[in-house]
């Protein structure tokens, strides 16, 4: 995707109503003295035959869902400092939420702007879940006062019970299921800010209000932030984007398995996990005197180990971006003062020199590792030096993978993402489909008929193979596990799970025969990743076959 003119900035708030005209003026006006991008506004109070006026007096692009009364309402205000298409437009018949699509030069992105009703009524989002779903585009922004908070120890004060907790379990479903993160606590890992207050009858704060965004659009966001808000009880949240090319296809973080070997980070997981038990047991007292194994919690054993699981990798990515922050300035000032060293060579300072060259070679040395592990790639050999070629080798590799177009069978091409994929998928459904029907067979008869050859488990064996699983089992096929693999598109290594046994194991446990009493996975447990490679140098536009070879194969990655 080529650079865009200007940053593209989103503001979303809770307006408490702007039904009243002079109320609406007043916001208005406020609000494009921000000059941002794009206002998400919650509780507008207006009905449908107001959108005329209100579009008129904002003055440019704007997109309603007002129900029938002034009581609930949404809106997307567009400024005219940026450049876009308008895609599509879905509305909530309910008015509580709505969804725009809008095209930035090549990305198509998909904004929801809702405001979750405070009566912990879980139906909503699977509302919201099954309208994404059939819109079928990563590229998701999700804004609004969801009138609950994801980490009740860090986003509320004085609260003696979790807000909406049903609710809440279906929003962690939900970013488990689309890769969603909190954007701003993302950025803010252990900060306490707040976007709503009350004083009475005691002082009471949260975080009601943020913007989950689909892991591939972090990289690209420069800022988020929590402002005051106007003429409302509610602050406003901002996020801002910078996109400077193509956007990726969906990536999987990977834990970096050399944190292993710090101390403090391994001291930091163990402190997540144990406030993580704190925060959902039944008697946060019991934690430290009760087993892991007995313990009793507030939620389900697969939402526990999944939450356990999305709180670590918070707590992973702040602490690696921290350390990584270091590192950096660290090296900027080396690559510095070795260059004023080489600059002023001599006898005297050639010590100096050399001690700064390997502390320089031993820091990026270990940020190789974490480039290697992503990367899945191996040393060409063991005493070679890191390079810029390294440094690369992720971005190269994913290059490699972009199909760009697509040639169908009538000899056009397809560019756009969303009909490449069709494409894609149409082919390979064409390619793998079974040509010869298969008889349907008697199971029973053909049992009977060779039942003296079937071989039969012992009564012992069955008893064995059936039931739920034992922490001993799942240790020994851990252990013969093979390192540097992650057995889930999580991200978290064979190391990872085997290092953190003694914290983690009685809960991976608990949620495998959680799964197995409820006879259904989660979702990060039924998911499954296939990448298509290309063959050589084969071009990538052709998916026709060769001979019974296609120009691709298909790897299963998780």
């Amino acid at each position: 995707m080529g650079k865009m003119a200007n940053d593209v900035t989103i503001l979303s708030v809770n307006c408490r109503g702007l039904a009243d005209t002079k109320k609406r003026n007043d916001v208005f006006h406020y609000l494009k003295g921000k000059k941002y991008s794009i206002y998400c506004l919650q509780e507008t109070h207006f009905t449908e035959e107001m959108h005329s006026i209100i579009t008129s007096k904002w003055g440019y692009k704007a997109f309603f869902n007002s129900s029938s009364s002034n009581k609930k309402g949404l809106a997307i205000l567009i400024n005219n400092n940026f450049e876009f298409t308008f895609v599509k437009l879905i509305v909530d018949d309910k008015g509580d939420y709505m969804i725009l699509q809008l095209k930035m030069n090549d990305q198509t992105i998909t904004l929801i702007n809702l405001h979750s009703p405070n009566n912990d009524d879980p139906a909503f989002y699977d509302r919201v879940r099954g309208a994404i779903k059939s819109i079928r585009n990563q590229e998701l922004i999700v804004a609004g006062d969801w009138n609950l908070v994801l980490n009740p120890e860090l986003d509320s004060q004085n609260y003696k019970h979790t807000n909406n907790p049903k609710c809440r379990e279906k929003v962690i479903d939900l970013t488990n299921e689309l890769s969603l993160v909190d954007i701003w606590r993302e950025l803010n890992a252990q900060c306490k800010r707040f976007t709503w207050r009350r004083s009475q009858p005691v002082l009471q704060q949260s975080r009601l209000d943020f913007f989950l965004i689909n892991e591939n659009l972090v990289a690209d966001v420069i800022s988020a932030d929590i402002e005051s808000g106007y003429r409302t009880d509610h602050s406003a949240v901002t996020i801002t984007f910078r996109f400077t090319e193509r956007a990726r296809g969906r990536t999987f973080w990977k834990f970096n398995s050399s944190l292993l070997k710090d101390k403090e980070y391994v001291r930091r997981m163990k402190e997540t996990i144990k406030k993580t038990k704190q925060t959902y047991a039944k008697n946060a007292d019991s934690v430290d005197i009760i087993h892991d194994d007995n313990l009793e919690f507030q939620i389900d054993d697969q939402l526990l180990f999944e939450v356990m699981l999305m709180d670590i990798r918070s707590a992973t990515i702040s602490y690696a971006t921290f350390k990584k922050r270091i590192e950096q300035s660290r090296e900027e000032l080396l690559i510095k003062e070795i260059e004023l060293l080489e600059q002023n060579f001599n006898r005297k300072n050639e010590d100096d020199l050399k001690t700064k060259q390997i502390e320089l070679e031993e820091l990026r040395r270990k940020r190789m590792e974490g480039v290697l592990t992503r990367s899945r790639a191996r040393w060409v050999g063991e005493g070679e030096k890191v390079s810029k070629y390294f440094c690369n080798l992720e971005k190269r590799h994913y290059t490699s993978k972009i199909i760009r177009k697509i040639e169908k069978k009538d000899g056009t091409f397809v560019t756009e993402q969303d009909d490449i994929v069709k494409e894609t998928k149409s082919f390979y459904e064409s390619l793998y489909m079974q040509e010869d029907q298969i008889n349907d067979v008697n199971l029973e008869d053909l049992i009977q008929e060779h039942e003296e050859n079937i071989p039969k488990l012992t009564e012992k064996q069955r008893n064995d193979l059936e039931g739920l699983i034992s922490k001993e089992e799942v240790l020994s096929t851990l252990k013969r596990m093979k390192n540097g693999t992650s057995p889930g598109s999580d991200g978290f290594t064979v190391e990872f799970y085997k290092f953190f046994w003694n914290d983690l194991g009685s809960f991976l446990v608990r949620a495998i025969n959680e799964s197995f009493k409820k006879e259904s996975l989660s979702s990060p447990q039924k998911e499954g990743i296939i990448t298509l490679l290309p063959k050589g140098d084969k071009p990538r536009q052709f998916l026709k076959k060769i001979g019974d070879q296609s120009h691709y194969s298909m790897c299963h990655i998780k």
